[in-house]
């Protein structure tokens, strides 16, 4: 944007007129003029402008830091990994042991077959010899 956009600024009235808009230059991009400033003005807007830079370069350092000695990660993260790893075993067990009682009602099924085939082949044997 350019120093010479205006901005459109709405007056929250009661009235429905349009005429209650103004157009007021944009206040943002504005520069301070340091020349005309009165020497308590000029320090208090120095000490202002230099305390901004040293806590941007202090945050930028303290980040890098933070990386170097390895305390960007939670404090207790050791406590949540932990946890979604008991519940993946837990759900493992929980999938082997429903694989196995299916495996096992699947082969009480086959028996139980077997069972009756043998039965209904010896049962028509004894029909023969009691008749």
């Amino acid at each position: 944007m350019s120093d010479d956009s205006n901005e459109r600024v709405l007056s929250l009235t009661n009235s429905s007129d349009e005429s209650d808009t103004e157009i007021q230059p944009q206040t943002a991009n504005e520069t301070l003029n340091t020349a005309e400033m009165t020497w308590p003005q000029y320090t208090w807007h120095g000490s202002i402008v230099a305390g901004r830079k040293l806590l941007a370069v202090c945050d930028y350092f303290g980040e890098k830091l933070a990386w170097f000695f390895g305390i960007t990660t939670p404090r207790f993260s050791y406590v949540v990994e932990e946890y979604e790893r008991v519940q993946l075993e837990e759900e493992l067990e929980r999938k082997t042991l429903q694989k196995l009682k299916e495996q096992a009602e699947e082969k009480r099924m086959q028996r139980l077959v077997l069972m009756e085939e043998q039965a209904d082949d010896q049962a028509p044997d004894r029909r023969q010899t009691t008749v």
